[in-house]
């Protein structure tokens, strides 16, 4: 089964500006809009990530639009808190990390328009 493609992309004035994805993963593009808009952000959730695969902490993190939580060893939970027909999206924990990995790398790239990160 091969993985769905998710893009990012950059407004011509050099603006993140959205996420594309297919809609089985439309919950982690709305979330990293909404919730992830600065690298800081995004790199201060995935410290909450590697200090929660040791136990530490079961929610962690809620943003202007979505909490995020792990459910169970290896899974992340992304729930919409102001949009309660959104689907709450359940995926692999590794998944969410490289997603947010490149997320922070196109947004610390302004120069980079477009990118397709690869997701396991």
């Amino acid at each position: 089964m091969q993985t769905p493609k998710i893009v990012f992309s950059r407004h011509t004035t050099g603006a993140p500006t959205h996420v594309f994805a297919p809609s089985s993963l439309s919950p982690l593009a709305t979330f990293l809009q909404t919730d992830i808009q600065e690298s800081a952000t995004g790199k201060e959730l995935l410290s909450k990530l590697s200090n929660a695969q040791k136990g530490m902490e079961q929610n962690i993190f809620t943003g202007n639009a979505h909490n995020l939580s792990l459910a169970a060893e290896g899974t992340a939970v992304i729930e919409a808190t102001m949009e309660e027909e959104l689907p709450t999206l359940t995926l692999p924990e590794a998944t969410l990390v490289t997603c947010l990995e490149k997320w922070i790398e196109f947004l610390d790239t302004p120069t980079m328009l477009n990118m397709v990160p690869h997701l396991q």
